[in-house]
């Protein structure tokens, strides 16, 4: 059953308005699209969206190929980057949308990335600039600001001990807020959209 928290419509035609939404939204579940230069890049274990829907960053980090050939449930990975610890090497894209349903690949960097957590991030407008965008670093568990369209780093925010469970990033009319929560800290941290 789908459910609208909109104004409810007069009741003869509630019900056709209700099924009218519900067809909408199961036509947008079953088109899954598959962006472009996305395919070898390893699993994917962040997503950030603009909150206007234009511009994009994924995380990833490498995959792990079983091999085959092994006997019993032996495995190896395939060559990558050594492992310090739960860290490993892995990389963020930048897309940006360039019509309707449709995305380019801007830019690619390295970025350290939890073995076995899934990372956080967000992006932030910026008034007459390009958006930045926010990670948790893993190997220094704190949240470094880049530039999305370039990934250069504008700043790295103050470690925490512990690694990062969670981004968030809110705005209202004024500025914005950016949140960032390990074990035992909370940051808050108010954002101009001028920067």
């Amino acid at each position: 059953m789908c459910n609208s928290f909109a104004r409810l419509p007069a009741p003869g035609r509630a019900r056709r308005d209700r099924h009218a939404t519900c067809a909408r939204a199961r036509r947008l579940a079953s088109t899954p699209m598959l962006v472009p230069e996305t395919e070898n890049q390893g699993v994917c274990i962040s997503l950030a969206c603009s909150s206007s829907g234009a511009d994009v960053a994924a995380s990833f980090r490498p995959k792990v190929e079983m091999n085959c050939d092994a006997a019993g449930s032996q495995s190896s990975q395939s060559p990558s980057p050594p492992v310090t610890g739960p860290v490993r090497l892995g990389t963020h894209v930048s897309f940006r949308r360039v019509d309707g349903n449709n995305f380019q690949k801007r830019d690619t960097t390295s970025g350290n990335v939890s073995d076995v957590r899934m990372s956080r991030s967000a992006i932030i407008p910026v008034e007459g600039a390009d958006p930045l965008f926010v990670y948790g670093d893993e190997a220094f568990h704190g949240m470094c600001v880049w530039e999305l369209a370039s990934f250069r780093i504008v700043r790295r925010l103050k470690p925490h001990q512990h690694p990062i469970f969670d981004i968030k990033y809110s705005n209202n009319m004024s500025r914005g807020l950016l949140g960032c929560v390990s074990e035992k800290l909370l940051q808050v941290f108010r954002v101009s959209p001028e920067l």
